[in-house]
C-alpha cells in the first residue's frame, strides 16, 4: 500500500480511522483519498484498506 507516495505496511482489517491513528494524524479537517476517490469522514471506520491501495492524506491549509 502507498500512503502519500511512501510504502506503508498493510495489515488485514486496517480501516481509514486506524491508518490515521497509526500515522498520528488528528487534525479534524483531514481529507483522505483512496485510489483517487474521496472518502467521506463518516465512513472512515467502515472503509477497509487493501494492500494495493494508493492512499493520499491531505491536510488543507488556509491562508489570507
Amino acid at each position: 500500500m502507498l500512503v502519500n507516495g511512501k510504502v506503508f505496511t498493510w495489515k488485514a482489517g486496517l480501516n481509514v480511522t486506524d491508518l490515521l491513528e497509526l500515522l498520528d494524524y488528528s487534525y479534524s479537517g483531514i481529507i483522505v483519498s483512496i485510489d483517487g476517490g474521496i472518502v467521506n469522514k463518516e465512513d472512515y471506520g467502515v472503509v477497509y484498506l487493501q494492500e494495493w491501495d494508493v492512499v493520499k492524506v491531505i491536510h488543507p491549509i488556509c491562508g489570507g
